[in-house]
This record gives structure tokens, C-alpha cells and sequence, in this order.
């Protein structure tokens, strides 16, 4: 659960330029959601992390909050520091 002060900042980051990142599956992401985010699913996210620029805030999202929790977990292992957690795709519709 993110508040409503969190997630303002997180849209202050991305009209600021950081990236959305959705870790949904495709069909997931297909379904619905916001526009300008990158889709890359938490089990291709070790394979395609060169996709990610390790010098731009990234603001993660997946349906519920776990997977996004997992790929921050993991980006950080990859030396990933400017890593938010935004919980769920939905709060930036």
C-alpha cells in the first residue's frame, strides 16, 4: 500500500523524467496500462536489464506490489540504485 503523498512524488519523478517500469506479464500489460510505461515482465527482467539506464530514477509497478518488490530486490542486486517502489500500475492512470 503506497499513500497518496508517495505516489504524488513518484508522478513528480516521472513528469521529471524517470522511467515507469511495469514488471507484468505481456497479457497482463496488453489488458491495460499507462501510457509510456516499458514493459518487462519480472522473469525476463535479469535478461533484459540492459534496457535500463542505471543513471535515471525508476519507479516500479506490477498489479499488487510483490512483484515489484521482487524486481527492485533485483535491480539493486545488479547495482541499480534510484529504484521507488510504486506499488501498483493503477495509481498512475
Amino acid at each position: 500500500f503506497a499513500s497518496l503523498m508517495e505516489i504524488e512524488k513518484l508522478k513528480q519523478l516521472l513528469a521529471q523524467g524517470a522511467i515507469l517500469l511495469d514488471v507484468r506479464t505481456p497479457e497482463e500489460f496488453e489488458d491495460e496500462a499507462v501510457p509510456q510505461s516499458l514493459n518487462i515482465p519480472l522473469d525476463q527482467l535479469m535478461y533484459r536489464v540492459g534496457e535500463l539506464p542505471t543513471t535515471t530514477d525508476i519507479v516500479v509497478v506490477c498489479r499488487s506490489g510483490n512483484r515489484s518488490a521482487m524486481a527492485i530486490n533485483l535491480l539493486k542486486q545488479m547495482g541499480y540504485n534510484r529504484l521507488h517502489d510504486g506499488v501498483s500500475w493503477s495509481y498512475f492512470m
